[in-house]
């Protein structure tokens, strides 16, 4: 499957030049691309405290919505920054989907129940380092040496990636190009492994 998100549309149209839009495009928002976005955002915030300006959390979190609107939609920060309240809080809502829920959320009921735990289908197939497209993900059970070694490094998102790669055989580029519904779902998958005894798996 190949998955794009329902355009999203606006009670009050946005004009932009000489067209007139009563509804945004949305694309898939890719886990490489919002990492990196959450990453400089937090730096903001951090590089704000310092400088003894720090910033509020409706107003953080505004900036982060913000920035993961203009990805979704494609469309530039003083473009939206028309949207009319109300249209922009429907808009942050929808993005807060994409970037919070696992990738079953947006499957049929047929998909959802063919899906295989440990071989999750992706929403947008990923073309690999070697050279493969891949449309579902093959994960393998972590063992503990594995695990000691995801413990020494101090970086979550390093942390995550690396747990990741040893458990699918990809390697971070890949997994930068899953959509963040993709990735949710196979934290969710390895957090399991990591967390629950062997009886949660009969």
């Amino acid at each position: 499957m190949s998955w794009k998100p329902a355009p999203h549309t606006l009670r009050w149209p946005l004009t932009v030049g000489d067209e007139t839009l009563t509804e945004l495009p949305l694309r898939p928002i890719l886990h490489g691309e919002h990492a990196d976005l959450i990453a400089r955002m937090e730096s903001h915030k951090t590089d704000k405290a310092n400088e003894g300006k720090p910033l509020a959390d409706d107003e953080y979190d505004h900036l982060v919505f913000l920035s993961l609107a203009t990805m979704a939609t494609g469309l530039e920060e003083k473009t939206l920054l028309k949207l009319k309240k109300p249209d922009f809080n429907g808009l942050a809502q929808r993005v807060f989907e994409l970037v919070s829920s696992k990738s079953l959320a947006f499957m049929d009921a047929t998909q959802r129940a063919e899906a295989e735990p440990d071989e999750p289908p992706l929403l947008v197939p990923v073309k690999c380092s070697d050279g493969i497209t891949r449309d579902a993900i093959a994960l393998e059970v972590p063992d503990l040496e594995a695990t000691q070694m995801m413990r020494k490094i101090s970086d979550r998102r390093e942390r995550a990636e690396f747990i990741t790669a040893k458990c699918t055989g990809l390697i971070a580029h890949d997994l930068a190009q899953l959509t963040v519904p993709d990735w949710n779902t196979l934290q969710a998958r390895l957090n399991d492994f990591l967390n629950e005894t062997g009886d949660f798996f009969h």
